[in-house]
C-alpha cells in the first residue's frame, strides 16, 4: 500500500507510521506495509474550475491506471486541496475521501477533516474500503467505518465494530488464506 502525497510532504509526514500501527491492530496477520511515493502535483484534469477544487473520482481514476491489474497494490492520494464528486443528489458534492469499492486506488483532502488526528481515520476507512468493506451495517457512529453522510463526524470514530471485523474475516482474509484472529 502507497501514501502518495500530492500538496505539502511535511504535512503528511508520520501518516504512513499511523496507517500501519492502525493495519497492524485490526489485520495482524495480513501482512500488509504502508510506505510513501514522493511528493508529486496534483493532477491538473482533475480540476473543477467552477468550485476551485478537484474531482476526486478523476483523481481515484487515474491512480487506478497506474497499477491496472494488481489487486495487491492500493494507492492512496493525500491532499490539503478540496476534493469531491457526484453523491447525494448533488452534482459536485464536497467529500473528505473517495474510494473504488473494491480496487486499488483512493484519495483522502484533510481540507474537510478536523483536526490532524483524524486524518489517519479517514485514510483507514477508504483503504478498508478499497479492500471491499462497505460502509457499517449496523451504523455504529463509533465504527470506522460509519457513513459520514455529510457530517464529518471522525472523531467520535474508535474502532472497528464486530460486524466489520466480521465482514473482514469472512471475504478479504479467507479467501487470501489470511486468519487475522492469530
Amino acid at each position: 500500500m502507497y501514501i502518495q502525497p500530492y500538496d505539502n510532504e511535511n504535512y503528511f509526514a508520520g501518516l504512513v507510521d499511523e496507517l500501519q500501527k492502525d493495519i497492524d491492530e485490526l489485520m495482524p496477520n495480513a501482512d500488509y506495509a504502508v510506505e510513501a511515493l514522493p511528493v508529486k502535483p496534483i493532477p491538473r484534469s482533475a480540476y473543477y474550475a467552477p468550485r476551485n477544487r478537484y474531482r476526486a473520482d478523476k483523481i481515484v481514476a487515474l491512480q487506478a491506471r497506474e497499477y491496472l491489474g494488481n489487486r495487491d497494490i492500493v494507492i492512496i492520494g493525500v491532499t490539503r486541496n478540496d476534493i469531491s464528486t457526484t453523491v447525494h443528489g448533488h452534482e459536485d458534492y464536497g467529500i473528505m475521501g473517495l474510494s473504488r469499492n473494491p480496487g486499488n486506488s483512493c484519495v483522502v483532502s484533510s481540507f474537510r477533516v478536523h483536526g490532524r488526528e483524524n486524518l489517519h481515520k479517514v485514510v483507514l476507512h477508504e483503504f478498508l474500503h478499497s479492500r471491499g468493506l462497505p460502509h457499517c451495517k449496523k451504523d455504529d457512529p463509533h465504527c470506522y467505518m460509519k457513513d459520514a453522510k455529510g457530517k464529518g463526524n471522525v472523531a467520535i470514530q474508535t474502532y472497528l465494530c464486530e460486524s466489520c471485523k466480521g465482514w473482514l474475516k469472512c471475504q478479504i482474509f479467507k479467501k487470501d488464506g489470511i486468519n487475522i484472529d492469530e
